[in-house]
């Protein structure tokens, strides 16, 4: 069995049927994540420039990554993770924070083997185009240390998620579980592997209906390796898959994360997709 190792993400297809529920497990691997005060007609701006001070606005923009070998199926069982060097961050508009704009924008994009970000599309837009053409812009600024494989540059799938917030003031500090968890990437930190797990069913109605889609799940894997807090970022058009995603994901077990040999609570991010075989 592949367990999943820091960045990486796999995908497990449901019992062979017309019907196609694949359950990926995308730890978050925070290459660096942080926030990114916008001023007010800014373009990108560069992570590497700290010393250029910028106004500070209501909107704040937050980015993470994680990464997914391609090539050969099954994946290899040896691949060198790549490191993020460089990242530029996309600002706000005026008129996206006065007139509330806020949510995801998901990226599925190839970094190649020379490090830099190639054949980006959008999994999911906000209902500003402008933001979402920022983020493109700003993801073709990063540069990587690009993946190994068999000490050789490889190239591998990113998905990148930009988070565009409204903020009046400071956030609220995590709390629960997600106040103590390590963010995958943490130095020392060995990553949670998967034990066993439960697919998620389509419905009926949503069969006949053709409903698909991915749903995005935020959860942390404890200490005891069960499945704590699961939040959902995103859902599709259907409460009733969402929900099953949701119960599928809170029974699943892991060995727990561990830093310096001693069990940790690890944030992740999962994804359920639902797919309708041959459509």
């Amino acid at each position: 069995m592949l367990h999943p190792a820091p960045g990486f993400a796999m995908r497990w297809p449901s019992r062979p049927a017309d019907l196609v529920v694949a359950l990926t497990v995308a730890f978050l691997f925070i290459a660096s994540v942080g926030s990114a005060l916008a001023a007010p007609a800014a373009g990108p701006r560069s992570l590497q420039d700290p010393g250029q001070a910028e106004p500070v606005s209501t909107g704040a923009v937050e980015a993470t990554w994680a990464w997914e070998p391609t090539g050969p199926v099954p994946p290899p069982t040896y691949i060198e993770a790549p490191e993020v060097l460089i990242r530029t961050m996309p600002a706000y508009t005026t008129g996206a924070t006065r007139a509330g704009v806020q949510g995801l924008v998901i990226i599925e994009a190839t970094i190649d083997a020379q490090g830099r970000v190639a054949a980006a599309r959008l999994i999911r837009s906000l209902p500003d185009d402008t933001l979402n053409q920022r983020a493109l812009e700003a993801l073709d600024g990063w540069r990587f240390r690009p993946a190994r494989l068999g000490g050789a540059p490889s190239a591998v799938t990113g998905i990148f998620t930009f988070s565009f917030a409204i903020r009046a003031s400071d956030p609220a500090p995590a709390t629960g579980l997600r106040a103590e968890a390590v963010e995958m990437g943490a130095e020392g930190l060995i990553a949670p592997r998967v034990l066993s797990r439960q697919m998620p069913e389509y419905t009926t109605a949503a069969r006949q209906a053709g409903i698909e889609g991915d749903v995005y799940i935020e959860a942390v894997v404890t200490a005891r390796g069960e499945v704590a807090e699961p939040v959902l970022i995103r859902g599709i058009g259907d409460e009733e898959l969402n929900q099953r995603a949701l119960t599928a994901l809170s029974s699943w077990r892991f060995d727990p994360g561990t830093v310096d040999g001693e069990p940790v609570p690890v944030l992740a991010l999962f994804t359920v997709t639902y797919r309708i075989e041959g459509r």
